[in-house]
Parts: structure tokens; C-alpha cells; sequence
């Protein structure tokens, strides 16, 4: 599935399934990779397991997003939506999101963050700008703006770095303070700036193959957006780009993906809006501090126009036009992401909009969202 042998995968799929159709993994994981057809018996299997009653926790809200996928693949958005709500319903009640501390946590970054902490530690001992850091929300179109910018030959994709979500419990042992992060940042010495920088290159490296020879690697975790004021002061020179979506398109793909622990907020459509406006609060504060590094760009524009839009990620990054990042979805690589299925496909507008076919049942995420 990661390398796009889809075929492959669903064979795979197929021989679990006949090693033990009493289990649902195998349904599980034909429903990820292939696009549901009406009447290919996998919503009837998979319903046949829900009703049964006996499945654990796990296969219970894994079973709940796949129907999800299953009726959303064939618009039968009532029911999609039905599962969907399930699943997450389920999966919320693992899981503590608290919406005030959210919104504390911003809040904190946004003070510590300001103009005078730039001027108190404009170090220019890191040079580099091999990093090309890609952020925003999940689902915001950041594996499309990889793809894009990866296909380029001067470039290479990392993909999801987990690095930078490290920072808080790192940075207070490493700079040897009393304080917690982001409060510490303050204590940076022009050395241990350095040194930062430098384990994240070498991280980026070791992702990649130490050999590549490549000028710039891609790093696209989405919610580095949390640390875009961190990495810009340890990188005066790289290039930030920030993808951005309908607000509602973007929630609403959240609500359907069956997410970790690290995405509390993902799981209820308040919680949705109230993170999502977090987040477009502290993107505008990262543009008032840091003006001109961020490159936003809209996915729905990227869709409409992509060769403008392309070439205008291009020149950001400092590079010469190449016409391979026309066609990103030739590009060969493992793509471990949510994504795995659209990189494949030439750039298409299905998914723009697309959350009017669930709009009757928006109205929370959508009031959030106002508020």
C-alpha cells in the first residue's frame, strides 16, 4: 500500500481474509486500500461483524471509520456519516481533549514567540536552508505540496518527521533549565543553537539515506505548525510552507480518519472548530513575527491552477523550474500517510467541497467554527 502496489495489497488482503474470515482485519484493511464498489460484499461483512456484538474496543471503532469509507466511496453519505459518528463516538471515549488548556498552550507559544525574542537571538551561525518545512493542518493538502515540491531533482521527501514534537520535553534537559518549553527557548545560546540545528539535519539524512546527495529534504508533519517559531529561529534561511483548506473540508477529513492519541481534538466536531481556530491563530501571529518566511497556499487553488501554483512553490524554495513537478503522482516513493491513495492519482477536484455532501450534519463544526 505504501509503495502503491495496490494490487499487490489487496491480494495480500485477500489471503488473510481466507486464513481467517472470522476476523475482521483483513476486511479492515481491504476497505483502506480499495475504493468500495456497491454491492462487493465488504459493507455486508463488516456489518455482519458489528452486529455479532463481540468485537473488542479497537476493532469496534476500526470497524465503525471503515464502513465510514465504505458508503462515503459509494455516496451514501447518511449512512457514511451514521458510522462515522460511531467511530468517533467510540474513540472519544479513550480519549480527554481540554479545550481551555488548547487554547493555553497557544496562547503561550504566541507570548513567547514575539518580535523581541527574534531580535535578542538573530544568530546567523546556521546557515542552511536544506530543511524545506511543510506544515498545517492534517488533511490541509501538505502530502500533495510534498509531492510537488519532492518531484523537483534537487529535492527529496522525508515525509512525516516526528522531530519537532519531541521539543517540549527535550529542550528544558538539553538547554539545563528550570524551565518548561516553551519558556526556555529564551535561555538558547548561539552553541546549542548549533547543535539543534545540526541533529535535525542529521535526522532528516538518516530518513533519507545518508548518501543522497540531495540539496533540500522535505519535512511535512502537519502540525509543526506548533513549532514554526522554533524552527525559524534555529533556521534564519530555510523556506516554511503552509498549506491551507476550506475550514470545513479540512475538519470534516479529520472527523473521518481514525487518528491517534495525539489528536484528542479530532474526534468531536466542537472540539474541531474550537482546535481549528486555535490553529489559524497562531498561524497569523507566526506571520506578524516572522514576515515573508511562510509560503501560504491554498489547496483549492493548487487544484485549479496547478502549474502556477507549482512553479510558485518552486521559486520559494529557490529553485529552477523542472517539469517533473507536474506530475507528482508519478513521483516513486513509500508514502506512509492517510494519503496514500489520492499521491497516486493525477491532481483531481472531488475533494474540493466536498464536505457539502455531508452538510446536514455539520451544523456543530460549522457554528464552532463561527464562534
Amino acid at each position: 500500500q505504501d509503495t502503491g502496489n495496490l494490487d499487490v495489497a489487496v491480494a495480500v488482503c485477500d489471503e488473510i481474509i481466507a486464513l481467517d474470515s472470522q476476523q475482521p482485519a483483513g476486511y479492515l484493511l481491504k476497505a483502506r486500500i480499495k475504493k468500495a464498489k456497491i454491492n462487493d460484499g465488504l459493507a455486508e461483512c463488516l456489518v455482519e461483524f458489528i452486529e455479532q456484538g463481540n468485537l473488542n474496543q479497537q476493532y469496534k471503532i476500526s470497524t465503525n471509520f471503515a464502513l465510514g469509507k465504505i458508503f462515503d466511496d459509494i455516496n451514501n453519505y447518511k449512512l457514511a456519516f451514521k458510522y462515522y459518528s460511531d467511530g468517533n463516538a467510540l474513540k472519544s471515549q479513550e480519549l480527554d481533549y481540554d479545550a481551555m488548556a488548547d487554547e493555553a498552550k497557544f496562547s503561550e507559544m504566541i507570548s513567547v514567540f514575539n518580535s523581541e525574542l527574534y531580535k535578542q537571538h538573530q544568530y546567523e551561525i546556521v546557515r542552511s536552508n536544506m530543511p524545506i518545512v511543510i506544515v498545517g493542518m492534517p488533511r490541509s493538502g501538505t502530502t500533495l505540496t510534498e509531492q510537488i515540491i519532492s518531484s523537483h531533482p534537487d529535492v527529496i521527501a522525508a515525509g512525516e518527521v516526528t522531530f519537532w514534537n519531541s521539543a517540549p520535553e527535550a529542550m528544558p534537559l538539553r538547554l539545563n533549565s528550570k524551565y518548561t518549553y516553551p519558556e526556555c527557548v529564551s535561555e538558547l545560546t548561539a552553541d546549542q543553537t548549533k547543535d539543534i540545528a545540526q541533529m535535525y539535519e542529521t535526522t532528516l539524512r538518516k530518513i533519507v539515506g545518508p548518501d543522497t546527495k540531495s540539496k533540500h529534504i522535505t519535512d511535512k508533519l502537519p502540525h509543526n505548525f506548533l513549532y514554526v517559531g522554533l524552527i525559524a529561529l534555529l533556521f534564519p534561511n530555510i523556506k516554511i510552507i503552509h498549506t491551507k483548506r476550506d475550514p470545513v473540508d479540512t475538519c470534516l477529513s479529520i472527523f473521518f480518519q481514525n487518528f491517534g492519541e495525539a489528536h484528542p481534538y479530532a474526534f468531536n466536531l466542537e472540539n474541531l472548530g474550537f482546535h481549528y481556530k486555535q490553529y489559524q491563530r497562531l498561524m497569523r501571529h507566526w506571520h506578524a513575527v516572522l514576515p515573508g518566511r511562510i509560503l501560504d497556499i491554498s489547496y483549492e487553488d493548487t487544484i485549479a491552477d496547478p502549474e502556477f501554483w507549482s512553479r510558485k512553490l518552486i521559486a520559494h524554495v529557490g529553485l529552477e523550474w523542472d517539469d517533473a513537478c507536474l506530475s507528482p503522482h508519478k513521483l516513486e516513493r513509500s508514502v506512509k500517510t492517510a494519503s496514500h491513495w489520492q499521491v497516486r492519482q493525477p491532481i483531481y477536484k472531488t475533494s474540493v467541497q466536498r464536505w457539502k455532501n455531508y452538510e446536514e450534519f455539520l451544523s456543530p463544526l460549522i457554528q464552532a467554527l463561527k464562534d
